[in-house]
């Protein structure tokens, strides 16, 4: 069972009653006598913030509750043998450390992982609870569709009325163009959070005749392998985004055409670029995603739960460092030319005069990510609180600083 969240894998260590083998090996792991199980968590919170491991399934038979370990500080259990201070001494510690050490700890941790399937699969009085796991397993429909340059204006208004009129909470949507030398075509990736999508959800993105037959996945690393397709090895990559409020259908196609030309004209501008494609995503921020946001507490980007978005994102990919600087100049060119059409809309009424942050994972350098963030000073209090001496801000790579 895995949790599904951002972060460096992790190793979650929690008590069961297994069978004696593997309990014999974990024994080093711990210093009391209770079997562990290790059991990846793709998270960097603690296990008993994870669903999947915090379940009735996991915990049977365990008195104390789960404790956490990482991988480190299981190794730090997993003590090299005494090997002397020389130089054969350190060389031994060393290959302990670096080779056996992490090879006996997957080791141990994929024995322990079998056992417990085994353990879970042979007893039926844990049906019930082993169902309220499994029950997260049920399969998502994945959907990617080609549809071609030529239908733009039904695929722009489908953006905005889906968008606007948001159908269903576990329904999402990303609606790319391409543009290159030989290439100009709409890809559409939807996603809908259960086994079939109800009629309606995505009714007017079929409407329009993708090119391609619908393709779907039971499982996320079905799906992520498929999009290694679309990973173009060597190439250089830029990104740079924009914010724009949804028109209303009264306005919708003048304003959704008008983004789609500027991106398309300055994409026009660096054809002779090598390798070159130019891409535009349009991605839905309905107000119902602020507003399960702000119930849960709310967020740093802080969207009003009263006004429907779309996210753009810009992205060049090139072949030669030589094309950086003309690139650059493109991506400036998209992102400042994007913010002034949508202000000129803003001051003549055309569209809503409401807060436009920038979307960090997708802004560019080049564009001032704080300046257009409500909650800034409330960032910098918790900076000052929690990082006073500028450690991370002095230590990381990139990213929008923070003083």
């Amino acid at each position: 069972m895995f949790c599904r969240t951002t972060g460096p894998p992790r190793a979650a260590i929690f008590a069961q009653h297994v069978s004696p083998l593997p309990r014999a090996l974990l024994r080093c792991l711990r210093s009391s006598r209770s079997s562990m199980i290790l059991i990846p968590c793709l998270r960097s919170s603690p296990v008993d913030t994870c669903p999947t491991m915090a379940s009735p399934a996991f915990r049977t038979g365990s008195s104390s509750p789960p404790r956490t370990l990482t991988m480190s500080s299981i190794m730090q259990r997993i003590r090299p043998p005494s090997s002397g201070r020389g130089f054969l001494g350190k060389m031994h510690r060393r290959v302990w450390t670096e080779l056996v050490g992490p090879l006996l700890a997957v080791v141990l941790g994929v024995w322990a992982w079998v056992d417990i399937c085994l353990e879970i699969s042979s007893r039926p009085s844990r049906e019930v609870e082993t169902t309220s796991v499994l029950s997260r397993l049920i399969p998502s429909r994945h959907i990617q569709w080609i549809i071609s340059a030529d239908k733009t204006p039904q695929v722009l208004e489908a953006i905005r009325d889906f968008t606007e009129n948001y159908p269903d909470d576990k329904a999402a949507i990303i609606v790319t163009a391409e543009h290159a030398a030989l290439i100009n075509t709409w890809i559409m990736f939807l996603f809908y959070d259960g086994p079939e999508p109800p009629q309606g959800v995505f009714d007017g993105f079929k409407a329009i005749g993708p090119l391609d037959t619908t393709k779907t996945w039971d499982s996320y690393y079905d799906l992520l392998k498929n999009n290694d397709f679309f990973i173009l090895k060597g190439q250089r990559y830029t990104i740079a985004t924009e914010t724009t409020p949804v028109p209303n259908k009264t306005v919708g196609a003048e304003v959704m055409q008008t983004y789609y030309d500027h991106w398309f004209n300055i994409t026009n501008t660096v054809l002779g670029v090598p390798n070159m494609i130019g891409s535009i995503a349009f991605q839905p921020m309905p107000r119902t995603i602020a507003q399960k946001a702000q119930a849960r507490g709310g967020d740093l980007i802080n969207f009003p739960t009263d006004q429907d978005y779309l996210v753009i994102e810009l992205d060049f990919s090139y072949g030669l460092s030589a094309s950086d600087e003309k690139i650059d100049a493109a991506n400036k060119n998209l992102f400042n030319g994007f913010d002034r059409i949508i202000s000129n809309y803003i001051d003549e009424g055309v569209l809503p005069d409401v807060y436009r942050p920038l979307f960090m994972n997708d802004a560019n350098y080049a564009q001032d990510y704080w300046a257009r963030l409500g909650s800034t000073e409330q960032a910098r209090e918790v900076r000052k609180k929690y990082d006073p001496e500028l450690f991370f801000q002095k230590r990381t790579s990139g990213g929008f600083r923070l003083g």
